[in-house]
Parts: C-alpha cells; sequence; structure tokens
C-alpha cells in the first residue's frame, strides 16, 4: 500500500512539476513577444506622427508660396503655424530634415518680401529636397525596426 501512495506521489508531483514548468515558459515567450509588439506599435505610431507633421509642414509651407503670388503677407502671425511646426521638426526630425525644412521656410519667407529677386533655387526644388529627405529618413527608420526584429 505505502509503494502505490509513493508512486502516485511521485506522479502527481511530476505533472505538476510539469505544468508549472510549461506555464512558465509559455508566460516567459508570451511576456516577450507583448514587449515585441508593444515597442512595434509604438515605432509605428511615431512614425504616423512623422508624417502628419512633416505633411502639414509642407501644406502650411506651399499655401504660404502660393499666398505670395497673389499679395505678399505683411502681418508676420501668419507665419506662426509655420514656424510652430518647423519647431517640432526641430525637435524630431534629422538633421537633413531640418536643413531642408529651414530651406523652405526660409524660401516662403523670402518670397514675400515686396521686389523680391529671383532666387537661384525656386520653391519645387526646395520641395524635393525636402521630400527626399524625409523619405530617406522613413527608410532608415524602417531598416532600423526591422532590425530589431
Amino acid at each position: 500500500m505505502e509503494d502505490k501512495l509513493i508512486i502516485t506521489l511521485i506522479g502527481v508531483s511530476s505533472a505538476l512539476a510539469g505544468t508549472l514548468l510549461g506555464g512558465f515558459i509559455s508566460y516567459l515567450s508570451n511576456r516577450s513577444l507583448k514587449d515585441r509588439e508593444w515597442q512595434l506599435l509604438i515605432i509605428r505610431e511615431e512614425i504616423n506622427d512623422l508624417k502628419k507633421l512633416y505633411s502639414d509642414y509642407l501644406a502650411e509651407a506651399s499655401r504660404l508660396e502660393v499666398a505670395s503670388v497673389k499679395n505678399k503677407v505683411s502681418d508676420l502671425r501668419e507665419f506662426n503655424a509655420l514656424g510652430t511646426l518647423f519647431s517640432q521638426i526641430e525637435l524630431l526630425g534629422s538633421q537633413s530634415v531640418i536643413k531642408a525644412a529651414k530651406e523652405i521656410g526660409d524660401h516662403v519667407l523670402h518670397s514675400h518680401v515686396k521686389n523680391v529677386e529671383k532666387r537661384e533655387k525656386g520653391f519645387y526644388d526646395h520641395k524635393c529636397n525636402y521630400v527626399a529627405a524625409v523619405k530617406k529618413e522613413f527608410l532608415e527608420l524602417k531598416t532600423h525596426n526591422k532590425s530589431l526584429n
């Protein structure tokens, strides 16, 4: 009778130990997977925020550039939105994006000067440089994101 009890206890304790070990391994793998999913979600949200910021800046710069053709803006408050967006780009963007955004902003401000001289580079050239810098930054972010996998 005592032998049967010992065998039963060994069987029950082995099953319990196996269950605990399997549960612990499952917990660790799920925790790691959830942490990775959370990190990827944060990166995706940051990229989407950057896309919105960069496109809003370009849209505002384009609006002001078109306005300069019709009439020159004399109220500096008209440039507040552009300045705010540029400040955000300075905080979040890469150096190449910041430089390209600054060139666009300088061009837009210069285009509102009365009797403006023809500039060497047009708005479209600055816009192309800006878009190229933004695309390069997003490609680098995606490449970095893939290397984390």
